[in-house]
């Protein structure tokens, strides 16, 4: 199973999703985090800035595949840093591991954003020769709907 996570609490709400329905037995969970970084070219920047960057990038993804580890309890995993286009990154190594399934958070963008910026989860979506589940984010009702449809008195 793959769980790409970018640190947003979309991407732990997806794995913790999964985690309620999944047998601790039946298989190793992948998390992965694709850092999208280009590296400087080699004239402008000496080894050691390169290797600083990358250094800190991997660092970045520790920290955010970290939040997943602490939720994979008695579960086998293996964490994926990778670096590059995170598409790209996420169908490359699915078809590496032949994923059974990928589970990813949506972000809910809508509208001129969803557009203009695309979505992840809807390209690995749409690319994947691999099953993919896609998470929903959580809604918060509108207060006016609470107030006039649900009946919740606010103040």
């Amino acid at each position: 199973i793959l769980v790409p996570m970018d640190g947003s609490e979309d991407s732990c709400e997806a794995l913790s999703m999964f985690l309620k329905f999944h047998d601790k037995t039946q298989s190793k969970i992948y998390l992965m985090n694709v850092q999208k970084v280009k590296i400087p070219h080699e004239e402008y920047f000496t080894l050691g800035d390169r290797r600083g960057l990358v250094k800190y990038h991997k660092e970045k993804a520790n920290e955010i595949l970290d939040k997943g580890v602490a939720m994979l309890e008695g579960i086998e995993y293996e964490k994926v840093i990778r670096m590059g286009d995170p598409v790209t990154e996420i169908l490359d190594f699915s078809e590496e591991i032949k994923a059974d399934l990928i589970i990813m958070g949506s972000h809910g963008r809508t509208g001129l954003s969803a557009v203009l910026m695309g979505s992840v989860s809807t390209k690995v979506l749409t690319y994947s020769k691999r099953p993919v589940m896609i998470t929903r984010p959580k809604q918060e009702e509108p207060l006016e709907f609470k107030k006039k449809y649900l009946g919740i008195k606010i103040d």
